[in-house]
């Protein structure tokens, strides 16, 4: 039976010292989060996205696709002020916003001060909350592969990795077999990377490992005597020193 402190299939997690963890407890169709890194086993989570409560586990909360449902996330990633979890079976990216607030002021933090944030406080969020926005999609009803349209800066097919780092997130698109970047603003920057659901001309900055956004070719030759490598499930490891090493093959501009 689905509980608070279970989990089915869980593939992906981050963290940040002293907290929150978030999960993405992908069997069952759901993220969890707590606020702080436990220190006993079975610790309960505190918050749960995609689904309205803990005793829930229905893909896309009974086939009723929307705002607040996942189906298999299989990576989350803290980027900045968001929860960025990718909803991998609706082919999307959902976005949380943090709202950080300072309880003991009983006041929402300025910019200045959210700059000085270390980490994402979701403590404004509520069991089952809704997103703030996405990516990959027009919409929140809907979930086509690319959109049902060839593979484009704005569209996702089963993204299974995320990663951020230095202001950057960075997107295992496996279906299309490329890795998508953004460059956002500074972390605790109250400009948010990703464009709000009521803009759909939110494009990817820079494609990794393909010759063009349209292409799904696996291992396409590029230029320089450069090859790609296959995006697979195992998702994505990303950091400084891996950028460095495939800037020589990054390309930006659309063909």
């Amino acid at each position: 039976m689905p509980n608070r402190a279970g989990m089915f299939g869980p593939r992906g997690c981050w963290a940040r010292p002293g907290g929150p963890l978030v999960v993405a407890d992908t069997g069952n169709h759901r993220v969890l989060i707590w606020r702080q890194l436990p220190r006993d086993d079975a610790t309960p989570p505190d918050l749960v996205l995609g689904q309205p409560d803990f005793a829930a586990v229905g893909d896309n909360q009974g086939y009723n696709l929307g705002r607040s449902t996942l189906r298999f996330p299989y990576a989350v990633a803290l980027w900045g002020d968001q929860i960025v979890v990718a909803d991998t079976g609706n082919s999307r990216l959902m976005i949380w916003n943090s709202r950080p607030f300072d309880a003991a002021q009983g006041r929402r933090t300025t910019n200045d001060e959210r700059r000085k944030l270390v980490g994402v406080e979701p403590s404004s969020l509520t069991n089952g909350a809704r997103a703030d926005s996405l990516f990959g999609q027009v919409s929140f009803t809907q979930n086509g592969e690319n959109r049902w349209k060839l593979a484009g800066r704005d569209t996702l097919c089963w993204p299974y990795g995320l990663s951020a780092v230095d202001g950057v997130l960075a997107v295992a698109d496996s279906g299309d077999n490329r890795v998508l970047l953004w460059h956002g603003e500074e972390p605790g920057d109250e400009r948010h990377p990703i464009s709000p659901p009521q803009q759909t001309d939110c494009k990817a900055r820079t494609v990794f490992l393909k010759p063009c956004l349209k292409s799904k070719i696996q291992n396409p030759k590029l230029s320089g005597g450069a090859s790609s490598s296959r995006v697979s499930s195992r998702g994505l490891g990303f950091g400084p020193s891996s950028m460095g090493r495939r800037c020589g093959v990054s390309l930006a501009a659309s063909c």
